[in-house]
């Protein structure tokens, strides 16, 4: 795994706090204040860059479209395609989280706020570097053109071996695994990492190819939160859905006691959802989950 870190970031109090924590961590931290410093690191350190943070709104109150921040995603993506992308942004529209993730191939937007924390974008960090580490270890690439050859592609010669991915908190085990042997009697056959993964594997592997290997996705949301491997996951199957449109159906299933999709899952409001309001053996949620599986109803509002 390349642990060296472009920040892009102007804001001393913030570059110097994110800066402390990833070294703290063990990343080597290659700081960009602006446009032109943060390409020239990209040109000369392409090969050494494992993952980029990039404060979308760099000198500019109101970011539009090919301004500064999104400037430099643009030159990411023609020249490092492959690395994890964390966008640092005070955007709360669901279209503007949507497009940062279709357009600029982002892997994370965290919201700029006084919840910020450091060590929260460090744990982010770890989480895309782990996913998109095992990811490159099966991809190969071809070193002419840069030109990433995704599991996806392999997968449309041999087909999805699962008709559902399940990510969820391993707090709601017991309701899950409800649902998920529900799920069977209907004759469809879901991953659950506890069924999938041998002990002693490593397991970010198995997710990704869990998720490129599924027809379409479940992301649980129960009181309890996410868990801490359901934002990459979620992350993860939203990037397929984007690229694939309708082909992999994303369907957000809210839990009894929650009503509505959490901010830090803002591009999952414009998808329609499930909800268990009252509780898990609710037979009508359970009809619309499985239409959900088996059709295409995961689609936006």
């Amino acid at each position: 795994m390349r642990k060296t870190i472009l920040l892009v970031e102007d804001a001393k109090n913030w570059y110097e706090s994110i800066t402390s924590v990833l070294k703290d961590e063990g990343y080597e931290v290659l700081l960009a204040r602006e446009k032109r410093t943060a390409q020239e690191i990209i040109e000369l350190n392409r090969m050494k860059i494992g993952a980029a943070i990039v404060n979308l709104n760099l000198n500019a109150d109101n970011p539009i479209p090919d301004g500064t921040g999104y400037g430099i995603l643009e030159f990411i993506n023609y020249h490092c395609p492959q690395i994890p992308r964390i966008v640092l942004s005070a955007i709360t529209k669901p279209e503007k989280v949507a497009e940062l993730y279709e357009r600029y191939q982002v892997s994370y937007v965290r919201i700029k706020g006084a919840d910020f924390s450091s060590w929260e974008l460090a744990q982010i960090l770890h989480n895309a570097l782990a996913i998109a580490g095992e990811a490159d270890s099966t991809k190969p690439i071809d070193d002419k053109n840069d030109v990433l050859i995704t599991s996806v592609d392999l997968q449309q010669h041999v087909g999805p071996l699962f008709d559902v991915f399940i990510s969820y908190n391993n707090k709601d085990k017991l309701l899950i695994e409800k649902i998920a042997n529900k799920l069977k009697q209907r004759g469809l056959k879901p991953w659950l990492d506890q069924e999938q993964i041998p002990g002693g594997r490593l397991f970010q592997g198995a997710i990704q190819n869990a998720i490129l290997n599924s027809k379409s996705a479940i992301i649980f949301i129960s009181t309890n939160g996410m868990g801490d491997w359901q934002i990459p996951e979620a992350n993860a199957c939203h990037a397929r859905f984007v690229k694939e449109k309708l082909g992999f159906p994303v369907i957000p299933v809210l839990l009894p006691g929650v009503y509505d999709i959490p901010q830090d899952l803002l591009f999952f409001k414009g998808l329609q959802w499930v909800s268990f309001e009252n509780s898990v053996d609710d037979s009508e949620a359970f009809e619309r989950l499985v239409s959900s599986i088996t059709g295409n109803n995961s689609i936006r509002k």
